[in-house]
């Protein structure tokens, strides 16, 4: 039981560490733990590291109770410097992760030319889209799923955002996704898109850096991408980080 709290509380250390440096790791793929975007963030990796740490603590502290009361006339000043130690260190990292913000997890596309790729369109599968034949253009790539949750809660507000800004231009990636669950969704709650593309297999959202739907990102007329929002976004942001940012591209020279 010992061995196992120390284990325990090695793992946390390393998860703590791997989350404070995410942003390093960013463009081989190690913040995402898996396809649904669960822990895809800093602040989640580092709550985790904090459970998993003070549970080692305590493992350790109940399989040792017994043998500190015997030692701790001995090593006194040891054994209260430890736990302290470690209640400092789990402290830090809580604390880092509470001043994380998740939707501003780096990607090393921006300022670079837009990954390319053609996939075959939502609805007409006999026709394709590349970023290639936006060029020119200020757009926007969202990615999105029928099984995302999220996707769920943002799809109300790209909704309306397409229906006042008619000249933008809404791109969606449909991600690993079924091809007719996702033309379903869309016609069960509304299509703000200009056109849709199946990346059913993922390759293209890899290619991305894509994390966890939704993503969404800007493209300037050149194809170089100038931002990328993770996770949902709402009108405040469509409003306040998106269109300003639309606009302020639409009067760069091409």
């Amino acid at each position: 039981m010992k061995i196992s709290g120390i284990l325990l509380l090695i793992l946390g250390v390393i998860l703590g560490l791997v989350a404070v440096m995410m942003d390093v790791s960013v463009s081989t793929g190690l913040g995402r733990v898996n396809n649904f975007g669960l822990m895809s963030d800093r602040s989640n990796l580092i709550i985790g590291a904090g459970i998993v740490f003070i549970s080692g603590i305590l493992l350790i502290g109940f399989s040792s109770s017994k043998k500190l009361e015997v030692d701790n006339k001995k090593y006194g000043k040891f054994y209260f410097i430890l736990p302290f130690g470690a209640f400092m260190i789990l402290v830090i990292f809580l604390a880092i992760g509470l001043k994380l913000d998740p939707h501003e997890i780096p990607s090393p596309l921006i300022d670079k030319p837009a990954p390319a790729f053609t996939l075959a369109q939502l609805h007409e599968p006999q026709k394709t889209f590349s970023p290639d034949d936006m060029k020119g253009k200020v757009w926007l790539l969202n990615v999105w799923a029928s099984w995302c949750a999220s996707c769920r809660q943002e799809h109300v507000f790209f909704t309306e955002f397409a229906r006042a800004n008619p000249s933008v231009n809404l791109i969606g990636l449909n991600y690993k996704d079924e091809r007719e669950a996702g033309m379903q969704w869309l016609a069960r709650l509304g299509n703000p898109y200009l056109v849709s593309v199946s990346d059913s297999e993922g390759t293209a959202g890899l290619d991305w850096g894509v994390y966890g739907v939704p993503e969404t990102f800007v493209i300037d007329k050149k194809g170089i991408v100038r931002h990328k929002q993770t996770g949902p976004v709402d009108l405040t942001i469509l409003q306040t980080v998106i269109m300003p940012l639309i606009e302020k591209l639409n009067l760069e020279a091409q």
